[in-house]
């Protein structure tokens, strides 16, 4: 590792540092890089843009490589050594860069192996960048509901990897451009995809959608099958298999227009059933879809869902849900109706109509008369006294004689 620093330093005061450098490294981006025979280090020219903390994390693709790297100033002073005196399979540091400007970054390996390796810059404490992955690595990380998590790592240019993802999750696998290889619905509970020898740097995203409580995941890259090798479709355990197509790289999907005539191309890198009607109610499938091709959409069902297509010589239907579509669509002359079904009521049982009573009144209703009570005085009585004399015995005077002269 001294050595290695002593050489850089001499060789930046005799170059510039965009000579020097073999390749180019920024923020957040993630590249690849080779460590030659006899330990020749891979160079790559960094460019800060703003003083500040960053992390540098890199990991080895094939395994036996231990990287370390050595970090200097575009004058040759040394600013960060990373030994990896342990063999692991990464390393990472934190660096605060004290102003902006171009660094020179050096990765050679602490065992004196040859193989490649990814390297990535991120600002520290702050980048959403995604997580390395490297060869026999296993991760484990914990969802929560509606959280995503996103991983990154390089093909292997010999050998095949196989990318294996356990629990409940939904998974995606991109290129560094965003171009989609792999889905995989969280019905399915994890998935494995082999990646085919190549240079092609690739994007793993995981998301819990579907459960309420968090979901613990197990993320494993491991070697694949060798060359030559078959590989079936799906696994022992129930787990379905995706395998990317071979060569130097894995081709990517056709970039879609954004104007001109509505052309479709396949959502992922896998075939899509051509039909002769559009619906999957029956058995009706006359041809397919190549994920590296582009189709002339010249027909649409009123809301969208199916798209007609000439394949091959072939005129069919594809389901939306499985394409991508470019250009004018919204133009598409719809080329198909769906019948209006004719529906028949059958009545269970005969139902007797439960009469409604209403109270109708049988006497007109006369007003009750309202007696007012009149108090009649009673007469006074008016007694007249009448005095009767009524003598117990009459008296007859008995006459007195006259005396005689």
């Amino acid at each position: 590792m001294r050595r290695t620093i002593l050489l850089l330093a001499l060789l930046l005061l005799a170059l510039p540092v965009s000579v020097f450098a073999q390749d180019t490294l920024a923020v957040d981006e993630l590249k690849s890089g080779m460590i030659g025979a006899g330990n020749e280090p891979q160079l790559f020219q960094v460019s800060i843009p703003l003083a500040g903390t960053y992390e540098i994390v890199v990991a080895e693709i094939v395994p036996g490589l231990a990287p370390q790297f050595v970090v200097l100033s575009g004058l040759g002073a040394p600013v960060a050594t990373v030994s990896n005196t342990t063999g692991a399979s990464s390393v990472t540091q934190t660096i605060e860069f004290t102003q902006a400007g171009q660094y020179i970054l050096s990765v050679d390996s602490a065992t004196g192996a040859t193989g490649r390796f990814v390297i990535q810059l991120r600002v520290g404490g702050e980048s959403t960048a995604p997580t390395l992955l490297s060869v026999g690595q296993t991760l484990t990380p914990t969802l929560a509901s509606g959280q995503d998590q996103r991983f990154s790592f390089s093909a292997d240019p010999q050998n095949t990897l196989m990318l294996t993802v356990s629990g409940q999750v939904s998974i995606e696998l991109t290129d560094s451009n965003g171009t989609a290889y792999a889905q995989f619905s969280s019905l399915l509970a994890g998935g494995s995809i082999n990646v085919p020898p190549g240079a092609t740097s690739f994007i793993l995203i995981i998301t819990n959608d579907t459960q309420p409580a968090p979901v613990e995941v197990s993320i494993m890259l491991a070697l694949g099958p060798a060359s030559g090798e078959t590989t079936d479709s799906s696994s022992s355990d129930g787990e379905v298999v995706a395998t990317l197509p071979p060569g130097e790289a894995v081709q990517p999907q056709p970039v879609l227009p954004s104007t001109g005539e509505c052309v479709l191309a396949t959502l992922q890198v896998v075939s899509v059933n051509v039909r002769r009607t559009p619906t999957t109610s029956s058995p009706n499938v006359i041809g397919s879809l190549s994920p590296y091709e582009t189709y002339r959409v010249v027909g649409r069902v009123s809301d969208n869902s199916w798209y007609e297509v000439i394949a091959g010589g072939v005129r069919g239907w594809v389901a939306a849900s499985v394409t991508r579509r470019g250009g004018n669509c919204a133009n598409v002359s719809i080329t198909y109706t769906y019948p209006t079904p004719t529906y028949t009521y059958t009545p269970m049982s005969t139902m007797s109509p439960t009469p409604t009573a209403t109270a109708t009144s049988l006497l007109s209703a006369t007003p009750t008369p309202t007696y007012t009570a009149t108090t009649l005085a009673s007469p006074t009585p008016t007694y007249t006294y009448t005095y009767t004399y009524t003598p117990s015995h009459t008296y007859t005077p008995t006459p007195s004689p006259t005396p005689s002269s």
